[in-house]
């Protein structure tokens, strides 16, 4: 089977690192080939690792998609994201071959951050996906979103995985936390996500003004980038918290900042992968994670493994206390490891993908 995975060259999301996910498949005669849509940090991180990829132009009427497509026998194009949406609305029945759509996010909320592309791009992305007749939802709540919508077609459920193996740790804890100026004795909470309304880092450092106003030993880790990163530096400069939390930038490995911290929390109000990559990440490091109630969280995990919150201030305060009050024995990053370990495995995903495309072809 060849696979062609059609996704934004700039995507710098959670959508590209689970196309190369897929593409870490070793099963016999099944090869996958990223097609980016026009050029950016994801096609110029393409360039450097061992994937097979091509380049397109970014246009909707996407006749290079088509001819490559035709031209090289390819079994099932995947589209990922709402651009590839939209062009598969103008292309689809010049395709000799299968197509589905790979919805990584709840499409509605996409472009929350910029109201010109929210109104413009989301009913974009909304018809491009209702020309699909098969879907891969990255959740069960991004199934049931599809239902309540009419989307008519199959729908497949793949969650997330990860590989344990391959987690590599550069820097110590130590030399991390001499880095960003903590000390061993500061209890260090980590926020891994992009800088965008969806994660909603607002709330989470509202939280964070309360508990370090009774805590002198706690830090907020942010890790990430994205267009609210200004706005939220002057939220804490406004609370006085330059000192307490610390914006490290985007990082293509986050395990050794998220070794070197003592809680992960993630506040968003919405989640579309299930579980989120950063809480399998958490959990393969086996530190406890502070989650909202978002996306299939409630579902893959339970109160044993993590901490599971409604999205408001004083809910994710009291969690993040009660972590701290059970942070030395440590059950629930110890249970979350052993959940992660046995369900949320990388050859599982893949599997599931590879079955998925079989299906599809038959």
């Amino acid at each position: 089977m060849k696979i062609l995975h059609i996704i934004s060259g700039n995507d710098n999301g959670g959508g590209a690192n689970h196309v190369l996910n897929i593409c870490k498949s070793k099963f016999e005669n099944y090869n996958n080939i990223i097609g980016c849509i026009g050029s950016g940090c994801f096609y110029d991180k393409l360039k450097h690792l061992n994937y097979d990829y091509v380049l397109f132009p970014n246009a909707l009427n996407n006749n290079d998609i088509i001819n490559y497509i035709n031209d090289n026998n390819i079994d099932v194009a995947d589209f990922h994201g709402a651009k590839a949406f939209a062009i598969h609305k103008f292309i689809n029945g010049r395709l000799n071959c299968h197509t589905a759509a790979t919805i990584h996010s709840d499409y509605r909320y996409d472009f929350m951050n910029n109201k010109m592309k929210k109104y413009l791009y989301t009913p974009l992305s909304y018809i491009g996906l209702k020309s699909f007749k098969s879907f891969v939802c990255v959740s069960q709540s991004i199934k049931t979103l599809l239902n309540d919508k009419g989307f008519k077609g199959s729908k497949y459920v793949i969650n997330n995985g990860i590989n344990i193996n391959e987690i590599e740790i550069k820097e110590t804890r130590s030399e991390i936390r001499s880095q960003y100026n903590m000390s061993e004795q500061d209890i260090a909470f980590v926020n891994i996500a992009r800088m965008h309304p969806v994660k909603n880092q607002k709330l989470l450092i509202n939280a964070f003004k309360k508990l370090s106003s009774e805590f002198e030993n706690v830090k907020l880790i942010i890790v990430g980038d994205g267009p609210l990163e200004n706005q939220l530096r002057q939220q804490c400069g406004d609370l006085n918290l330059q000192n307490k939390v610390i914006f490290t930038g985007f990082k293509s490995n986050p395990y050794g900042i998220l070794n070197a911290c003592d809680i992960s929390i993630l506040t968003s109000i919405s989640e579309g992968g299930a579980p989120p990559l950063t809480v399998l990440e958490s959990g393969a490091l086996k530190k406890p994670v502070i989650c909202t109630k978002v996306g299939d969280v409630d579902l893959n995990f339970t109160e044993n493994e993590m901490i599971i919150i409604e999205n408001n201030a004083d809910a994710v305060y009291s969690s993040m206390k009660k972590a701290m009050e059970n942070l030395k024995e440590n059950f629930l990053g110890n249970n979350l490891y052993s959940e992660v370990q046995k369900n949320f495995t990388l050859h599982r995903f893949c599997t599931d993908y590879y079955n998925f495309y079989h299906d599809l072809c038959k």
